[in-house]
């Protein structure tokens, strides 16, 4: 297929990028080839990107990838600033595009920012009205979707790490705070999702901090950062308070060993989170952990939940994004945007993981493929 397509680009504010509307173009056939267009019995795939921080250039590929192969669906991780062009192009998808609040979504006096309650109308009410999410309530932005392909069945989980927030002002000062009922809600999900064949959990910050869980630098893949391999304490601060109250209910889930009246710091003013599981384990049907914040990536398993897998994904809007993000991009081509997509095989049990777009390092090696079992 030889015909250009256009993507109009709008003005991108992050600390260290400013840029105003700019015309740029990608070939679909550097987005997918014939070996995209099949997937084998018992495979699923799905599009993965975060960050992409009012800019299409990643939105457009990924969507026109989504809508021609076998991808059942696309998830978006959160700092989406979406402007009134990019719900359309949302809207407009022939599949469903599932969507969660990042820390710059949350914030409501941000630039382009609406705010949690914002979040729902504007947006998640928007574009999921037709999609067939299952939210918690009406008003929030918590939600599952299940999805079926070949007799298995791959259920989502879209968290929000913003129900409110921190003392200080301003997007990039927000803790992750969760709400009890979003909690309880998800402990519930849990206990009635071990029909399921696969389960892959949507957040937008990733579970590293300094004080708790710092990653291990010794491990290496191809779909870490160079630049993170030798990063001091951590890759990530998802919270101060709550950092392990996902990670350690998910352990419950897989293990059986359950949590009774743990307590959880939930924010500055001192309030806790009470959790009690009743898990009926093991299980073995989750799969990953999908976000970003980081705008650099990192896949790997978290350091102290070694069944626990972490898929963060580079930022996805136009520019390199970030100094720790080792691709290689440019205003032209493939270069200029990236997503990943997610190919689960449901008979072997293993989740592989494709870039495409801006794939080269600061190195010149590639960040092609990876593939982890579950």
């Amino acid at each position: 297929m030889k015909k250009l397509l256009y993507i109009l680009i709008g003005c991108v504010f992050l600390p260290s990028i400013a840029g105003c509307a700019e015309e740029l173009s990608f070939h679909p056939e550097d987005v997918m080839n014939e070996n995209d267009l099949t997937l084998g019995s018992g495979q699923m795939s799905f599009i993965h990107i975060s960050d992409v921080h009012r800019s299409s250039a990643s939105i457009t590929p990924a969507l026109y990838y989504l809508n021609h192969t076998p991808s059942t669906f696309a998830l978006l991780t959160g700092d989406i600033m979406a402007s009134d062009n990019m719900l359309k192009e949302i809207q407009e998808s022939d599949k469903p595009i599932l969507l969660i609040p990042g820390n710059h979504d949350a914030y409501p006096f941000y630039a382009f920012s609406v705010g949690q309650t914002g979040f729902r109308t504007q947006v998640l009410d928007a574009v999921e009205q037709d999609k067939k999410v299952v939210f918690a309530n009406d008003h929030d932005n918590y939600w599952y979707q299940d999805y079926q392909k070949d007799g298995y069945t791959l259920r989502v989980i879209g968290i929000d790490q913003y129900e409110f927030e921190s003392v200080n002002e301003g997007p990039n000062s927000l803790i992750c705070v969760y709400s009890q009922p979003q909690i309880d809600w998800l402990i519930q999900l849990l206990e009635n999702s071990g029909h399921c064949d696969g389960i892959i959990m949507a957040i937008h910050a990733g579970f590293g901090n300094e004080k708790v869980m710092s990653r291990d630098r010794n491990v290496t893949n191809d779909f870490i950062s160079i630049y993170a391999k030798g990063y001091e304490n951590s890759y990530d601060y998802a919270g101060e308070k709550n950092i392990k109250i996902i990670p350690d209910i998910i352990d419950a889930y897989q293990t059986g060993i359950n949590l009774t009246e743990q307590k959880y710091g939930n924010s500055s003013n001192g309030d806790t989170l009470t959790v009690s599981t009743h898990f009926q384990g093991p299980h073995q049907n989750f799969i990953a952990y999908m976000g970003g914040h980081l705008h650099f990536d990192i896949v790997e398993y978290l350091t102290d939940y070694p069944q626990q897998l972490l898929a963060l994904i580079a930022y996805c809007g136009e520019g390199t994004g970030h100094d720790d993000n080792d691709l290689i991009k440019s205003t032209n081509n493939k270069n200029f945007y990236n997503f990943n997509v997610n190919i689960i095989d449901f008979k072997k049990r293993e989740l592989k993981i494709i870039r495409k777009g801006a794939n080269v390092k600061v190195d010149n090696t590639t960040r092609d493929s990876i593939v982890f079992n579950y």
